[in-house]
């Protein structure tokens, strides 16, 4: 009856083992076409935010609008990866936004497109930019205008740049603001 026992929990950590040990965490790839495959399975992730409160405000024509736009950035990994990602602790990447689309009557820009990130395995962290909007005097009035920006976190690869270590990340958001009467 005891070794009944002792078997049935052998089978069963054996299969909580395999479960866990070989299953990686679902994370939304970047839109490439094809990625190798990077050594740890490490993972770059962004978040990008900005508080509704200012582009709820309308923007009238002729003015311009300087919006905080947070990026959140972190690296997912497997099983064993914080143990490994201690080993990049400190090593700096540069993370780079850009606008893509905006109306024909705004122009949109961000004040700074380029900062340097540094690897966290513990924690997201933070880098703010300054997005600013101009609304032209012929703008539309009462409308919705759109600003698609796009942030990019390339691959960070190892010695002689052959082995990619950390996958890259890009994330797309869309901005919305109205224009005022």
């Amino acid at each position: 009856m005891k070794i009944k026992k002792i078997y049935y929990f052998f089978i069963f950590f054996t299969a909580l083992v395999i479960l866990f040990a070989h299953t990686l965490p679902v994370v939304a790839q970047p839109q490439r076409a094809y990625q190798p495959q990077c050594l740890f399975h490490f993972q770059f992730v962004i978040i990008i935010s900005w508080s509704a409160n200012v582009t709820i405000k309308p923007i009238p024509p002729g003015e311009m609008r300087q919006i905080p736009v947070t990026v959140d950035y972190a690296i997912v990994h497997g099983l064993f990866g914080r143990i490994l990602l201690r080993i990049l602790q400190g090593t700096l990447f540069p993370i780079h936004i850009s606008v893509e689309e905006s109306p024909e009557w705004c122009e949109a820009w961000f004040s700074s497109e380029d900062a340097i990130g540094v690897i966290d395995p513990e924690n997201f962290l933070t880098q703010i930019f300054w997005l600013n909007i101009y609304v032209s005097q012929d703008a539309p009035l009462n409308t919705l205008g759109l600003v698609k920006c796009r942030c990019t976190i390339d691959n960070i690869t190892g010695p002689f740049s052959k082995l990619t270590v950390v996958h890259g990340y890009q994330r797309v958001a869309t901005l919305s603001f109205l224009t005022s009467p």
